[in-house]
């Protein structure tokens, strides 16, 4: 794995529980096959936690956004300021990206990912 330093790049998936969380092992090892200065974590975050933590993601200038799972995907909306098209209609959150000015704004990708996932095993 790639050294972490202060020019990281730093991402991190809140969920409670966490140790069902297996996609950072695959995302870690795509940002380091792909050369990009980024790594992912999973973050054990309670539901009375969630709206303190998303406080100080606003100020973690080295932060570029989270993921959101299990039982966060619809009360962190209520924390954002802004929604992706998709997300509002789908009335859930599985990203939050973090803008250099602390704003966060929430998408949800589950569904490109599944339709992705089906092309990819030629059944769309």
């Amino acid at each position: 794995m790639r050294e972490v330093t202060g020019a990281t790049r730093v991402l991190m998936v809140l969920a409670d529980p966490v140790a069902h969380v297996r996609g950072t092992a695959f995302l870690n090892a795509h940002f380091e096959a792909e050369g990009i200065n980024a790594a992912i974590v999973p973050i054990h975050v309670r539901s009375v936690d969630l709206a303190p933590m998303l406080r100080a993601v606003r100020t973690l200038h080295n932060v570029a956004g989270v993921g959101i799972t299990v039982p966060h995907k619809i009360t962190v909306i209520d924390h954002l300021d802004g929604l992706a098209p998709r997300a509002a209609a789908i009335g859930a959150v599985n990203t939050v990206h973090r803008a250099s000015d602390g704003t966060l704004t929430g998408d949800n990708v589950d569904g490109v990912g599944f339709v992705n996932g089906l092309k990819a095993a030629g059944l769309a």
